[in-house]
């Protein structure tokens, strides 16, 4: 494998580094993790520009900031920040490695085991991202109580509107619409059907709830002309406070009449029910 080599300006050897490993950059601000590539023995790229060796070590003297070939993590969880919108969380286990891959708002996009104890804790990263097919990006170090607590946070965030709407002492509902991440660019706006034909499952953790209110009963109705009703005021008439977007496909109204909570999506023509909502967390099954 070739050896991608660092110096100093003066051209005096600091360290070799594997094809494709990371170097630590301390910036007087943050420290960030850059992937490397051989390009040849006096060009490498560091993150997504190419250097000559020595243009590389001249440009960190001028904004005063050192790097170094990444130190071996020796304890048994690590987490880092990938790119500008995930998060991944790795811990060792009898048969290797967990790993737990979260979005911006530390909600789960992924997650599995690695069955390899024999890997240190930067071999099984790379294998990880591989599997997770995330192209090498700039990583930056976070302490992994921090992220897990802040998952833990969000998990009990996304369920809180759940138990309010629960709790409300009349009808009620609520309004979801999707988040605005790359995870969710293929299910926006798209009708139930599309979803059904690339086996695509609406997941709570991919929405936010944008809006909720109580609701007067209204017997004389069926289910749907309520929903219609409530299609009907968040296209053409907002109450003040709503900062969503107009009720529109794939997102979903959550009713509570009588007790009962139901979920139901908006579709091209109507609302498809979806008696399972609140249990598929984790299947983001797609094509």
């Amino acid at each position: 494998m070739s050896q991608i080599r660092f110096i100093d300006s003066s051209y005096n050897d600091l360290f070799m580094l594997p094809n494709g490993g990371f170097i630590q950059v301390n910036y007087p601000e943050e420290t960030v993790l850059k992937p490397c590539v051989f390009i040849d023995p006096y060009h490498t790229q560091v993150g997504n520009n190419v250097f000559h060796i020595c243009e590389y070590a001249e440009c960190m003297e001028r904004i005063g900031a050192t790097y170094q070939a990444e130190p071996e993590i020796m304890g048994n969880e690590a987490a880092w920040k990938i790119g500008r919108d995930k998060y991944l969380a790795i811990q060792t286990c009898n048969e290797g490695y967990k790993y737990t891959l979260l979005d911006e708002n530390f909600m789960d996009l992924d997650g599995g085991q690695l069955g390899n104890p024999h890997l240190s804790m930067l071999e099984a990263r790379a294998e990880i991202l591989k599997l997770l097919e995330l192209a090498p990006k700039e990583l930056r170090a976070r302490i992994y109580e921090e992220v897990m607590a802040q998952h833990l946070e969000a998990l009990e965030n996304t369920n809180q509107w759940l138990y309010q709407l629960e709790e409300c002492p009349t009808d009620a509902y609520a309004i979801l619409q999707l988040k605005h991440t790359e995870e969710t660019a293929d299910r926006r706006f798209m009708s139930f059907g599309y979803l059904q034909k690339y086996g695509i499952t609406p997941v709570p953790e991919f929405y936010n709830t944008v809006y909720m209110d109580q609701m007067t009963m209204q017997p004389e109705k069926s289910q749907q002309e309520i929903l219609e009703d409530l299609y009907i005021k968040f296209n053409v008439d907002h109450p003040e406070d709503f900062k969503g977007h107009s009720l529109s496909v794939s997102d979903i109204v959550a009713l509570k009449q009588q007790g009962i909570v139901s979920f139901h999506y908006v579709d091209s023509i109507g609302f498809k029910e979806l008696p399972h909502f609140m249990t598929q967390e984790g299947e983001h099954s797609t094509e």
